[in-house]
């Protein structure tokens, strides 16, 4: 997910030993806010890290301090984090400096004209799924056997093991809700023991995780499933390597113990790393900040679910392609090397790991054996959160590839979407595909804990049911006895062993019930599920204000202030849900032809 505060930036930021100029050059890296401070400084910032990067980064850490811009423990552990990577990636960057701050903004300081950053995929050879007769792409019910597929998407589970009942959810660092933070006696600042509702960066305990796992073993039928990354918390205190690593073989090994009659396929998050959101890119010198043996990791914990001729694949660049059906095909991709905060790209972004040439490659084949084709991966092309050379070069692919691929399914942003894009961006009647956007299991800046199962038939989705864990409810039980039992429980807990423990929270927190949030199908109205049907209900939104206070809860997965609300979403609400709900792309062509 969009961290509320990006860790790495923390460390490109200081420029100069002024805090003042600290301050605004990290208020466009954080917040997105004051580009014009990032732009005028963004250059001289790298002279420094050039000229004295350790020097720079100390300074950096002193500055931290002396804004207070994050708490000193905090300032020291991104130094811990990110530092060494810095240096590594400053001492190889050979572009010029005014490219590369264009490159590292995103374009808002200008675009970068190199081939190191300015690039696209050469699609002229590639013959488009339009010039093909309509008969080849038409899927009989006696070619699949079994038509009906019911695809489970987990994402975004960020279970935190310092997370502590109890402990103040609004605090003065990025995480709160975890044992750093002072015991809150306000109700509503107080880490409940199934995850706090409010939206604040709070992650969720590894029971609220597992309980989820629990419920859908128990109560819903899955074929199969995808799991879109962002194990790891939002954590800076004592995150380490080797805790990234003990999330990913906790959660691998609690997904197979309740699911383990159904095969997962699984894409990497940006938090799925460490230092988290730093990929580098095969060709780059990586050194100690290598990724490659959290691939191998990978490849040993998930082997099972996966083909093993891809083996050689995933442990280059971490993306893969498996059959799930004799007539699907899953892609899964890894999208950090899309993420604009990846700073590793910064070496060179032209399709890192040759991952979309791969992406040709494969959608060529399926094509030729009539396959349908689910795209999934961890962050959204379309959004905010994608390099925009990454992003027009997906979509072009995924235009010329539009009949092959039926379905393409993402995560990251923590809230509950769709993105429409328009490969001619000036019809904006006439949308060109769909991408789903998941919501968060973790409560961090989104709403309730929530997983999805999408509904398909002949490998097309006809129905999306996102379940939910209503944590006012959840949480409801231990309230009445909260003020009675909670110190004591507190000092109990220390003493006791794992397995104690855990029969105590189950008589102290009870055991939630997941619960059906909606049917897009019955919600919403939708007749079919691609993506002018979508845009259709999009331009709803302008007449039938029920449905857009429908769609918005939804949007923030139920999130209890929101909920509240009659009409949470306003007009400038509903331009900016609008906003987001178009790829980025087609609004960047739309706003060059005004």
């Amino acid at each position: 997910m969009r961290a509320a505060a990006p860790a790495v930036i923390l460390f490109l930021v200081l420029v100069t030993a002024q805090a003042a100029n600290y301050r605004r050059f990290v208020d466009y890296m954080i917040r997105g806010t004051d580009v014009e401070g990032f732009c005028e400084q963004c250059e001289s910032v790298l002279q420094l890290l050039k000229n004295d990067p350790q020097g720079t980064l100390d300074s950096a850490l002193n500055a931290c301090k002396q804004t207070q811009y994050f708490t000193p423990r905090i300032c020291d552990e991104e130094h811990r984090m990110y530092a060494g990577s810095v240096v590594q990636i400053i001492e190889q960057l050979n572009t010029s400096f005014d490219q590369a701050c264009k490159f590292l903004s995103n374009g808002a300081c200008g675009a970068p004209d190199i081939d190191a950053y300015k690039w696209t995929v050469h699609l002229d050879s590639i013959q488009d799924d339009a010039t093909f007769h309509p008969q080849h792409f038409r899927h009989l019910e006696q070619e699949w056997k079994n038509t009906h597929l019911s695809m489970l998407h987990i994402t975004d589970t960020h279970f935190d093991e310092d997370y502590e009942v109890g402990a103040a959810a609004d605090c003065n660092e990025p995480i709160c809700c975890t044992k750093y933070q002072p015991q809150a006696t306000d109700p509503e600042n107080f880490a409940a023991p199934w995850g706090y509702p409010f939206g604040k960066a709070c992650n969720v305990p590894f029971r609220t995780v597992e309980n989820m796992l629990q419920d859908i073993d128990r109560s819903r039928h899955v074929s199969f499933g995808i799991w879109t990354g962002d194990i790891s918390p939002h954590a800076y205190i004592n995150m380490t390597d080797e805790r990234a690593r003990r999330d990913i073989q906790e959660t691998t090994a609690v997904i197979k113990r309740y699911l383990g009659q159904a095969k997962i396929y699984p894409a990497i998050g940006n938090h799925d790393a460490f230092p988290g959101r730093l990929f580098p890119q095969p060709g780059v010198n990586a050194a100690e900040y290598s990724v490659k043996p959290l691939y191998e990791e990978m490849w040993n914990l998930w082997y099972e679910w996966l083909p093993a001729d891809q083996e050689r694949i995933f442990k280059y660049g971490g993306y893969y392609t498996a059959k799930v059906h004799d007539r699907l095909r899953i892609i899964a991709l890894n999208t950090n090397f899309c993420y604009t905060y990846n700073w590793w790209l910064v070496l060179g972004a032209n399709d890192p790991a040759r991952q979309l040439q791969w992406m040709i490659t494969t959608l060529e084949e399926a094509r030729r054996y009539r396959e349908r084709v689910f795209i999934i991966g961890h962050i959204p092309p379309g959004s905010s959160a994608c390099n925009s050379y990454w992003e027009e070069a997906y979509f072009k692919i995924v235009t010329k590839f539009q009949h092959t691929i039926t379905g393409q399914f993402f995560a990251h942003m923590h809230t509950d979407e769709v993105i429409l894009d328009y490969s001619d961006p000036m019809d904006k009647e006439k949308p060109t595909s769909v991408l789903y956007v998941t919501p968060a299991v973790t409560t961090s800046w989104s709403g309730m804990p929530e997983y999805r199962i999408y509904q398909t038939e002949l490998g097309e989705v006809v129905d999306i049911e996102t379940y939910f864990l209503n944590l006012t409810t959840a949480n409801a039980g231990y309230f009445k006895i909260r003020e009675s039992v909670h110190e004591k429980v507190r000092e109990d807990f220390k003493d006791m062993s794992p397995f104690r423990r855990r029969a105590m929270e189950k008589v102290l927190y009870g055991v939630p019930h997941w619960e059906l949030g909606y049917s897009a199908r019955k919600s919403y109205g939708l007749k079919k599920f691609d993506a002018a049907h979508w845009h259709q209900l999009i331009k709803a939104f302008d007449t039938d204000d029920n449905l857009l206070q429908t769609f918005y809860k939804h949007y923030r997965q139920f999130r209890e202030n929101v909920v509240r609300l009659e009409k949470p979403c306003d007009e400038a609400c509903k331009k900016k849900l609008i906003a987001n709900m178009t790829s980025k792309r087609s609004t960047r062509a739309r706003e060059l032809q005004r």
